[in-house]
């Protein structure tokens, strides 16, 4: 079991999600920690009532909901119910702090149960029970966020490897690169290696290996981090006059702006028509300059240009290339933002990877 809280306050929290009100008929008998050798038995057992059936299910219990975490448990799962299967009324259980709506939608599709400790939950036989509730927030962001691989200047990390597809690099080569702290850099390794990002060869040195579920997993995260945005009106017939015209300022491309989201991908990977215009901007200096050059007008209401203060600060400017005049932020961040950008993002960002990103595939 991989959890910062223990495990008296995990059950104390699976107590009070099963007493909170909003599914009728369900009552909770007794959670008990399994008896036998941890790896050979379930973490926690859970013994409630659903109407007037009993039911027993087995808890794999996960300190988050990473890709590659929920993957391991499921496989965990499925061994321990051919091996403790005591008949149709007992189900195997992910229980987590909190599972992001992608990741619940999923594990309903295999119909695997869950319990996350926010207070979604989903519990399915199909023909005999069906316990579900849905749509809580996330209870645990801040001790989520802990040993995040994916801060600000951890996330450097992961840009300099996914840079070099197939590529081992070592600690000081990464620092150097980066201008980041060895130290910080040995700890941000190890917390890869630890999820399962990274493979190290008998140097010590790192290679990215899984990095679907890394990409899937950093986008989970970027989702609940706000980006402050400033809104204008640009008098511009289209998104590739306004591309146009950007190109045509001199001294821009070394300034602190990228163009990101719909904006970049029409210049990296064009799908989608979308005819806003996307920007990080890295100073108000920077804003404001253009701002006075383009003659924006700030709106609330029918913007089409959209500046971009980033959370990643450090880093979001890392890996950014001149396209045809403009700089465009790194194929891997504009994949996260793309696949967190509600109008058609998603579609965007899955065209980006089958054509730009996943290609290197093969030198991983």
């Amino acid at each position: 079991m991989e959890w910062t809280m223990n495990r008296q306050q995990i059950i104390s929290r699976l107590k009070q999600t099963f007493k909170t009100p909003g599914i009728p008929d369900l009552h909770l008998e007794q959670v008990n920690r399994s008896k036998g050798q941890p790896r050979k038995s379930a973490d926690l057992v859970v013994n409630f009532k659903y109407g007037d059936k009993e039911f027993r299910l087995l808890c794999e219990v996960k300190g988050d909901a990473r890709s590659i975490t929920v993957e391991n448990a499921i496989s965990r799962l499925q061994e321990l119910i051919k091996k403790d299967a005591g008949g149709e009324n007992e189900k195997p259980c992910l229980v987590v702090p909190f599972l992001p709506e992608t990741m619940r939608n999923r594990l309903r599709k295999r119909q695997i149960s869950f319990i996350d400790l926010s207070g979604n939950v989903y519990i399915s036989e199909p023909g005999r029970l069906h316990i579900e509730r849905d749509g809580k927030p996330n209870a645990f962001v801040e001790t989520q966020l802990s040993n995040n691989v994916f801060s600000d200047k951890r996330s450097l990390v992961l840009r300099y490897l996914f840079a070099r597809p197939g590529e081992f690099a070592g600690v000081r080569e990464i620092a150097e690169a980066c201008q980041i702290n060895p130290g910080g850099v040995t700890v941000a390794v190890k917390l890869l290696e630890e999820a399962g990002y990274i493979a190290r060869d008998h140097r010590g040195r790192s290679k990215l290996v899984r990095w679907r579920e890394l990409l899937e997993d950093w986008a989970a995260y970027c989702r609940v981090k706000k980006q402050n945005e400033s809104r204008f009106y640009w008098n511009a017939r289209s998104l590739g006059e306004m591309i146009s015209t950007l190109a045509s300022i001199a001294g821009l491309p070394g300034r602190s702006f990228a163009l990101t989201r719909h904006a970049g991908a029409h210049l990296v990977a064009p799908y989608v028509n979308y005819e806003g215009l996307h920007a990080y901007v890295g100073d108000d200096e920077v804003r404001d300059e253009l701002v006075e050059a383009l003659k924006l007008r700030p709106v609330d209401k029918g913007a089409n240009v959209f500046f971009l203060q980033p959370y990643y600060k450090g880093s979001v400017f890392y890996g950014a290339r001149v396209v045809e005049g403009v700089k465009v932020v790194s194929d891997i961040q504009l994949y996260l933002d793309l696949k967190n950008f509600p109008v058609r993002g998603e579609e965007q960002a899955e065209n980006l990877l089958r054509t730009v990103i996943a290609p290197f595939e093969e030198s991983v």
